[in-house]
C-alpha cells in the first residue's frame, strides 16, 4: 500500500514543511485549543476544540488585566489541565497561531515571516498584538536600557522577516554617530532611524482622529469641566467657613489671653495649633481661588491639536511615544523597504489611510 503525499512528489520534508506553513498551514502538534485533523483533499489542518477554546480566551483577558501568571495557571489546573513550566503562560501569549498567523522559519534565501493561516483563530488579531507587545515589555530584559529619542522606537518596530522585535544602536561614521534600527536574527533588516521616523510622521500627518471624536470628546470634557468647577466652588465656600471658624478660635483664645482669662499655658499649648490652621487653611484658599483662565487657555489651545496625531507624537516623552504608537496601529508596525504595515489600524483614525498607503499597508480594517 503506496504513503500518501500531502503536497508534493520527491520533495525533502524541510521543504514539504517550508512549503505548507508558507500557505498558512500549520504543521506539528495541535496546540491547546486547537485539535489535530485533515482538510478534503488529505492535508493536515487545525481546528478550534470549542471545550478548550474558552481556556485560552481567558487567558488572554487575564493576561491583560494583569492577573499574576500563578493565578492564571491555577484557573487552568482547577479544569483539569496540567500547565507545566514557569514559561507556560508565556508561551500561550506570544504564539502567533491563537491570532490565526503562522510563523515560518527562514530557509535558504527566503527570511523567517508571519502569514495569515488557514485555521480560524480563537481571539481576534488585534488582541493578540495587544497581548504580544504587553508581554514583550514584561520580558525585556533588565538593566542599562538605552533611553534615547534618536531610537525611540526600539522595541517597537517589528522585522518583516522573523516578526521579532527591531532593537537599536548607534555606530560611529565620519563626523557623527549613525543610529539604525535592525533585526538581531535576520540579514538585511538595517534601517536608518532617521528614514523610520520620517515615514512614521509622514503616515500620522494624513492619519487624524476624526471630527466626530473630537466633538464627543469635547462635549466630554467641557461636561468634566463644569463639574469639576462646581465641585471646586463648593469646596471654597466650605474652606471659607472652616478658615472664619478657626480665626474666630485663635481671636478668642488671643481676647481671652490679653484679658487673663487664659494662662500662660493654655495660651501657650493652643496658639500654635490654631495659627497653624489658620495659615494652612488660608493657603487651601489661595490654591482654591486661583485664577482658572489658564486651564481654560490651555484647553482652547490643545484641542485642535487632537487632529494633529504627529504633533502629539513629537510632543512625547520616548516611552509616551510608543504607548501612543501602539494605540495607532492594532496590528504592530511590520518595517517594510519604504515605509511599513500593521495587520489592524485603529479605525478612529483610518480615513485618510488611503492618502499615505504608498507608507502604510494596512491588512485588516475594522468597523469604529
Amino acid at each position: 500500500m503506496g504513503t500518501k503525499e500531502s503536497f508534493g512528489d520527491g520533495l525533502g520534508s524541510s521543504t514539504l514543511t517550508h512549503f505548507a506553513k508558507n500557505q498558512g498551514r500549520f504543521i506539528g502538534r495541535a496546540p491547546i485549543g486547537y485539535n489535530n485533523a485533515r482538510d478534503d483533499e488529505d492535508k493536515p489542518i487545525i481546528v478550534v476544540n470549542e471545550q478548550k477554546k474558552a481556556i485560552v480566551e481567558q487567558n488572554f483577558t487575564d493576561f491583560l488585566h494583569d492577573v499574576p501568571y500563578q493565578a492564571i495557571k491555577a484557573k487552568v489546573n482547577a479544569q483539569g489541565i496540567q500547565f507545566k513550566g514557569h514559561d507556560a503562560i508565556p508561551r500561550i501569549i506570544s504564539n502567533y497561531v491563537y491570532g490565526g498567523l503562522i510563523q515560518t522559519p527562514g530557509y535558504k534565501d527566503e527570511t523567517a515571516k508571519v502569514v495569515k493561516g488557514l485555521h480560524e483563530p480563537i481571539i481576534s488579531e488585534e488582541l493578540f498584538w495587544r497581548a504580544y507587545y504587553k508581554l514583550q515589555d514584561k520580558t525585556r530584559p533588565q538593566g542599562p536600557k538605552m533611553v534615547d529619542d534618536k531610537v525611540s522606537l526600539r522595541g517597537f518596530v517589528l522585522c518583516q522577516g522573523c516578526g521579532g522585535m527591531h532593537t537599536g544602536g548607534k555606530s560611529k561614521g565620519r563626523s557623527d554617530y549613525y543610529y539604525y534600527y535592525r533585526c538581531k536574527k535576520c540579514r538585511g533588516e538595517n534601517y536608518s532611524a532617521n528614514t523610520v521616523h520620517t515615514e512614521i510622521g509622514e503616515i500620522l500627518k494624513y492619519l487624524s482622529l476624526q471630527e466626530k471624536y473630537i466633538r464627543s470628546l469635547k462635549i466630554d470634557a467641557e461636561i468634566k469641566m463644569e463639574a469639576g468647577l462646581k465641585q471646586k466652588n463648593e469646596h471654597i465656600v466650605k474652606a471659607n467657613a472652616e478658615f472664619e471658624t478657626l480665626n474666630e478660635k485663635l481671636g478668642s483664645l488671643e481676647e481671652k489671653y490679653i484679658s487673663n482669662k487664659d494662662s500662660q499655658e493654655t495660651y501657650d499649648k493652643w496658639y500654635p495649633v490654631f495659627s497653624r490652621e489658620v495659615n494652612i487653611k488660608k493657603g487651601e484658599l489661595v490654591d482654591l481661588k486661583k485664577d482658572d483662565d489658564k486651564l481654560f487657555t490651555l484647553y482652547n489651545a490643545i484641542l485642535p491639536r487632537l487632529s494633529d496625531l504627529n504633533y502629539l507624537y513629537n510632543k512625547a516623552t520616548v516611552d509616551a511615544k510608543q504607548a501612543f504608537l501602539k494605540r495607532i496601529f492594532w496590528g504592530g508596525f511590520t518595517k517594510e523597504k519604504i515605509g511599513g504595515r500593521t495587520g489592524l489600524l485603529n479605525p478612529m483614525v483610518e480615513e485618510n489611510s488611503l492618502q499615505v498607503e504608498a507608507l502604510l499597508r494596512v491588512e485588516k480594517k475594522k468597523k469604529a
